[in-house]
């Protein structure tokens, strides 16, 4: 798109601080209306939303957007793909 003018970017999110899991369904298509630990510890949105921001206008091509283990995963995964599938498969983490 770049003949166009058009900049694309991706951003990678981690765990966000949002009702994301409070408003997701269960297995019977309710409402789980309960918080997941994962996303309660994550990242502030605004602090998400500023480094999104700041990415657009710097022009980057891909922005990590995440606190702790989830931001992180992406470049671990990338370098390290079959070392993260191991740990990854041993975690309970959502």
């Amino acid at each position: 798109m770049s003949e166009h003018n058009i900049h694309c970017l991706t951003i990678c999110p981690g765990s966000i601080k949002t009702a994301i899991a409070h408003n997701s369904l269960n297995e019977q298509g309710i409402a789980q209306n309960k918080p997941e630990e994962s996303i309660e510890n994550g990242m502030d949105v605004s602090v998400a939303a500023k480094k999104m921001i700041n990415a657009i206008s710097n022009k980057k091509d891909e922005v990590i957007v995440g606190k702790g283990l989830s931001g992180w995963a992406p470049t671990i995964k990338r370098f390290f793909p079959t070392l993260f599938n191991r740990l990854s498969a041993k975690t309970n983490y959502r």
